[in-house]
């Protein structure tokens, strides 16, 4: 079938794919969509609190749709963290 050497999908994420690159990248969001939502619940259940969701990175446009649990979509938590550090650390204000 030769499904391994398949390239990194481009298709549109779908309820119902028809074709082969839709069907990897429905996949592939839904299973990280699970994931995510699998680990709020774990996450409600072990500190009986709602946690915060944050997500970031190049294909968090394409995620956001899917999920069904509340997020903040962030374009730079890294450099936002780091900023936080320092102000916490060294009373350093953000320009």
């Amino acid at each position: 079938s030769g499904t391994a050497g398949l390239h990194v999908p481009t298709g549109n994420v779908r309820d119902f794919p028809t074709n082969t690159s839709d069907a990897l990248t429905s996949g592939g969001t839904y299973a990280i969509a699970g994931a995510m939502e699998r680990m709020v619940q774990n996450v409600r259940r072990h500190c009986g609190a709602e946690p915060r969701c944050f997500m970031t990175g190049g294909a968090g446009w394409k995620m956001a749709p899917s999920l069904l649990v509340p997020f903040e979509l962030g374009d730079n938590l890294i450099f936002d963290g780091l900023l936080e550090m320092a102000q916490v650390r060294f009373g350093a204000q953000p320009h």
